[in-house]
């Protein structure tokens, strides 16, 4: 990093700091001066990117199993059972997870004096069934009674109390779920789970979300949120993706 910093040669006000840019060399917009949706996903890609490597889970889920050869030998059905048993604990974690974040992001929105008008706006409605009751379906059906009693919420996200914060956090809600449509793939290929029995949450919810996030960012572009606001939106989503982070790693640790 020597260079860009006040203590670098390139400091502010020395005599001979004379920048010549290269040619086609091109410094991009300050941040705080792009569109709200760009914002959001530029501002908070770090974020998600780190939830994804700190929770083993979240990309093992998404591996395809080889399947087995019709001459298999003693060790590679061995091998295969092992691969399996390990998928299934990876996908419990999975809807473990997910239902933890899903119960407070849906309690915190309960609790929103602006979610209905704010989801009235957009013009998509709150799932019904709500997400936590397909998630909890699903652990039922694959994996019992007992396993579906351990679901719980994670630590309580902040109340949205704005339009600002609930467009951020609404936009990690719905982002959250844009690799349903791969999961629910890896999940019927290795599994044999459908959206009728042991996947519902992916195969219903989860498809669903990429066109309720377009509409979300179109509602975005159409009203403009610009300064204050839409800092404020940005720093919802932020605290939200923090707060899915730090139980993310506690999650992954406790059930290792």
């Amino acid at each position: 990093m020597s260079g860009l910093g006040p203590e670098g040669p390139d400091a502010p006000g020395d005599p001979d700091d004379d920048l010549e840019f290269e040619p086609g060399l091109e410094l991009g917009p300050e941040p705080s001066l792009l569109p709200l949706a760009e914002r959001l996903r530029l501002e908070t890609r770090a974020m998600h990117d780190i939830i994804d490597s700190v929770a083993s889970f979240n990309r093992l889920v998404r591996m395809r199993l080889d399947p087995l050869p019709d001459a298999a030998t003693a060790a590679q059905q061995r091998h295969h059972v092992r691969a399996l048993a390990q998928y299934r604990d990876v996908y419990r974690k999975f809807l473990l997870a997910t239902y933890a974040f899903e119960a407070s992001v849906l309690a915190s929105l309960a609790e929103s004096p602006v979610d209905a008008t704010a989801r009235a706006h957009v013009g998509y409605p709150l799932e019904d069934p709500p997400s936590t009751t397909l998630l909890r379906a699903d652990l039922i059906a694959a994996f019992g009674e007992p396993v579906a009693r351990r679901a719980v919420r994670m630590p309580a996200l902040p109340v949205i109390r704005t339009l600002p914060e609930w467009v951020g956090t609404e936009y990690v809600r719905l982002g959250s779920r844009e690799g349903a449509p791969e999961i629910a793939a890896a999940v019927e290929h290795n599994l044999g789970f459908t959206r009728d029995h042991g996947a519902s949450y992916l195969g219903r919810h989860g498809l669903e979300a990429r066109a309720h996030l377009d509409r979300l960012a179109e509602w975005i572009d159409i009203h403009g949120l610009m300064g204050e606001d839409a800092d404020e939106a940005v720093n919802a989503a932020i605290r939200t993706y923090e707060g899915v982070g730090i139980w993310r790693r506690m999650f992954d640790a406790m059930t290792r």
